[in-house]
């Protein structure tokens, strides 16, 4: 199973993974209010990031990132 398929999915936690973006799909989780995605090397964030209306926490620290995309 496909965990952006679960779109009940209220939190995740990416960090420590060295990844180097976040996966675009992601924004079909309507749900999500927590994401950790620390301690990357993500250098940019999707566009799409914007639909995650239900997300209130978000963890992006020690990261690549340079600039954030449009709300």
């Amino acid at each position: 199973m496909n965990a952006f398929e679960d779109e009940m999915l209220e939190a995740i936690d990416v960090s420590n993974n060295l990844l180097s973006k976040l996966p675009v799909e992601m924004v079909s989780l309507g749900l999500l209010s927590t994401l950790n995605a620390s301690k990357n090397r993500i250098e940019e964030l999707p566009k799409e990031m914007g639909k995650l209306t239900a997300l209130v926490q978000l963890d992006l620290q020690q990261n690549k990132l340079d600039i954030l995309p449009p709300t």
